[in-house]
């Protein structure tokens, strides 16, 4: 009976996780990648912090955005005291590129209570005039008419911020079965459509790309106001949308593409600086996130597996109802790899990705509660400071 029981709750949360999955694919908007006559004249400061980026894309980063063919925009760079050779990099490109309106600054020493990447952004901030800031990371390489079409789509929907999820281009096995499965999770925690409503209180944003209105920044009391969060990226647009703003978040995949971590220990390391924080520093919530996935995606494969050894050892099957869950889990897989551009790997291996998930969960509760701290760059990074915004 108890298992009947369980079965039905399994079932009937996969069907929904799937449900929801098709819904947030079909109704993210997405910016198309279409040639626009922009008639926008407002200044677009972009502010781009870079922290030991050398081994990255950041050539062709920097590339990417001195080529926009937006009319209207400057640069400002903040070298966060990098300790590879990041600077002769863009040293070597802001040569070439003299052309266009750029500020090089070297970052000051980290302040108390901020972290690096906040602090980077303000000090670049500081020295930008723009009436719209961009924020952006330097894993990423965009379109030439990336900022033009998200400043159009900004005016034709009167948005005072817009964050776009880029196109993650995986090119390791790790990359194929974790990435995916940690990028579903967390649409399924907040999702772009939960974003855009105004009748939900939920919001995120991605740091590769976050427009906003400078006024609007200010506002919420600018980077000061959320200087020490982990996740500044969603708190941004959280307290944005809190204060009754205008914003979305929207499938930019035509217009950017990034790739986020390229080892093991970099997958692992990045997502377990986030993820505890993502679950609001809760343990409680930690236990219900682990227990959700050992229900809704370890077990569904645990009863394919034993109805399947039934039948290779010829007992009778009373029931194919066991598969029903696993049914609904593999479309949900399907829809997922389909929208990230996956390969055969990630089908074959997505429940590896889920007991790495638990993993990257676990090890993040107890390093923010037990440890302390976090290390990102080189960086240890304070949980109690960190978790007190």
């Amino acid at each position: 009976m108890y298992m009947d029981i369980l079965l039905i709750i399994i079932t009937l949360g996969t069907a929904y996780n799937f449900f929801r999955t098709c819904y947030i694919m079909i109704f993210t908007p997405i910016l198309h990648d279409t040639t626009i006559h922009n008639d926008n004249v407002s200044s677009v400061s972009i502010l781009l912090p870079v922290r030991n980026e050398a081994k990255r894309v950041l050539g062709d980063c920097l590339t990417s955005l001195l080529n926009q063919d937006y009319p209207n925009y400057e640069l400002v760079i903040v070298n966060d005291r990098s300790t590879d050779n990041s600077n002769e990099i863009l040293q070597f490109h802001l040569h070439r590129q003299s052309c266009k309106k750029t500020i090089l600054i070297d970052g000051s020493p980290l302040q108390n209570n901020w972290i690096g990447k906040t602090f980077a952004l303000q000090q670049a901030k500081v020295s930008s005039t723009g009436e719209w800031l961009l924020m952006v990371d330097a894993d990423v390489i965009f379109k030439p008419n990336a900022v033009s079409l998200a400043m159009d789509f900004a005016e034709k929907y009167n948005l005072d911020a817009l964050s776009l999820l880029p196109r993650v281009k995986m090119i390791s096995v790790y990359e194929m079965f974790i990435i995916p499965i940690i990028s579903w999770l967390s649409l399924l925690r907040v999702s772009p459509t939960q974003a855009n409503r105004t009748s939900s209180r939920k919001c995120f944003g991605y740091g590769n790309f976050i427009l906003c209105k400078r006024h609007a920044h200010n506002a919420i009391g600018g980077f000061e106001s959320y200087k020490s969060h982990i996740l500044d990226d969603c708190i941004i647009m959280e307290k944005l949308k809190l204060a009754e703003y205008n914003v979305m978040v929207c499938d930019g995949a035509n217009l950017m593409r990034s790739r986020m971590y390229d080892s093991l220990p970099e997958i692992i390391n990045g997502f377990t600086k986030n993820s505890f924080a993502a679950l609001n520093n809760n343990v409680v919530n930690s236990f219900v996130a682990v227990l959700l996935i050992v229900l809704l995606a370890i077990l569904p494969c645990i009863f394919l597996a034993k109805t399947i050894t039934r039948m290779l050892l010829g007992y009778p099957i009373n029931s194919l109802w066991d598969i029903v869950p696993f049914i609904f889990l593999a479309l949900s897989v399907l829809v997922i790899g389909n929208r990230m551009k996956t390969n055969i790997y990630f089908y074959l291996l997505f429940l590896i990705g889920f007991i790495v998930s638990i993993y990257i969960i676990v090890n993040s509760t107890f390093q923010n509660k037990i440890s302390k701290f976090v290390r990102w760059k080189d960086r240890k990074i304070n949980s109690i400071i960190a978790n007190k915004q």
